[in-house]
């Protein structure tokens, strides 16, 4: 065997280091392994696209149940009604919801009052039940408020006239002293039901 076949070259030629950079290779070309961080935003993400997805389909269901026919057939026959009563009904009505008497508007006010705007006339019947001697402790405990509403009521039932008295004390001896007849007993019953929004 001759020397040169112990100075053959082997598979790296003479001068190069086979440790040398073959190519441009770096340890992030490596597969990603799912970080922790990754997956929470992903899962954040689905989670999101779900709720949006919920939300779209609930605001689709919503646009196809269309209007609410119960409450505009309470409205239309409360319209009905209110075109129907009386005026002396109609203005006392109004009156105590501090609304004009054209139809429309006394109905939007009635669909929309609170449940203690007609109050006052529980307060009349309650007073006209009273004996004599109760009624003036009666309409004192009311307090002033309720005793301007109650006076109100009476005014427009043609049970008082004038001005309610400064004074709480006379004021309420002038309300013991009020009677309140059937005729008008009966208009407090048909404005309550006028009042009412079914």
């Amino acid at each position: 065997m001759s020397i040169d076949t112990y100075n053959t070259p082997g598979p790296f030629e003479a001068g190069t280091d086979p440790h040398e950079d073959q190519g441009d290779f770096d340890a992030t070309d490596e597969v990603d392994q799912d970080r922790p961080e990754q997956v929470e935003e992903d899962q954040d993400e689905n989670h999101q696209e779900e709720q949006a997805a919920q939300s779209g389909a609930k605001t689709k269901s919503r646009k196809r149940s269309g209007p609410d026919r119960a409450l505009i057939r309470r409205v239309a026959t409360k319209s009905a009604e209110l075109a129907q009563a009386s005026d002396a009904d109609v203005e006392l009505l109004a009156t105590l919801l501090g609304s004009p008497t054209e139809t429309v508007e006394l109905t939007v006010a009635v669909m929309t009052a609170s449940r203690g705007a007609v109050s006052a006339l529980s307060d009349v019947k309650d007073l006209a039940a009273a004996d004599g001697a109760e009624r003036a402790v009666l309409a004192m405990t009311m307090g002033r408020p309720r005793m301007k509403s109650l006076w109100a009521v009476l005014e427009h039932l043609g049970a008082v006239s004038g001005s309610l008295a400064a004074s709480d004390a006379k004021a309420a001896l002038a309300l013991a002293e009020v009677d309140v007849d059937q005729d008008q007993m009966g208009q407090l019953d048909r404005v309550a039901d006028l009042a009412k929004r079914a």
